[in-house]
């Protein structure tokens, strides 16, 4: 039986500035209807004030399902551990893997760029399309196959480049000698 490596998946900087401003900015904003709302003399029916709050108030638990928690890596499977699923990502193919900090600079997003996690599809210049599962831009590892390009952000990069390397070693070795 494989053995599981587990690694972490800390926040970076821009991660948390955007998650703790964009809370903020929520809070502010429900914070100043209720306020106004309720001291003033042609204060809006209650149900318009739900429905001014209640999308707000809804997007934050909504967004934190997709927030990067952990990454597990099981052979050549590595698993990116969301609030309550797992995306699976197939490494059986990859041709390289790279430590690249901040590779994701000046990409094109097509997904969430720091509000609990980066993530979704992206483009630069350096990896053209590629998938990020990400939470601190300057732990960013690279891993490319011919079909695409996977970023992610483990709290140890280097552990990870050396065990995934170590994964493929070993199954080379056990394909080998059959």
């Amino acid at each position: 039986m494989a053995k599981t490596h587990t690694y972490r998946a800390p926040w970076g900087r821009s991660v948390k500035i955007q998650t703790i401003g964009i809370i903020t900015l929520f809070a502010f904003i429900i914070a100043t209807h209720v306020y106004f709302g309720s001291h003033s003399e042609s204060s809006p029916h209650p149900a318009i004030t739900f429905l001014f709050i209640a999308p707000i108030i809804l997007i934050l638990p909504l967004i934190s399902l997709f927030m990067v928690r952990n990454y597990e890596l099981n052979d050549l499977t590595l698993f990116v551990q969301r609030s309550f699923w797992k995306t699976k990502v197939d490494l059986k193919n990859i041709n390289s893997i790279d430590i690249v900090p901040y590779v994701m600079s000046g990409s094109f997003r097509f997904g969430n760029s720091g509000f609990f996690a980066i993530s979704g599809s992206f483009q630069n210049k350096r990896l053209g399309l590629y998938q990020a599962f990400v939470t601190d831009t300057k732990r960013t590892v690279v891993l490319k196959s011919y079909k695409k390009t996977v970023v992610i952000s483990p709290d140890n990069p280097e552990k990870f480049v050396d065990d995934v390397k170590s994964i493929i070693s070993t199954l080379r070795n056990e394909g080998s000698d059959k």
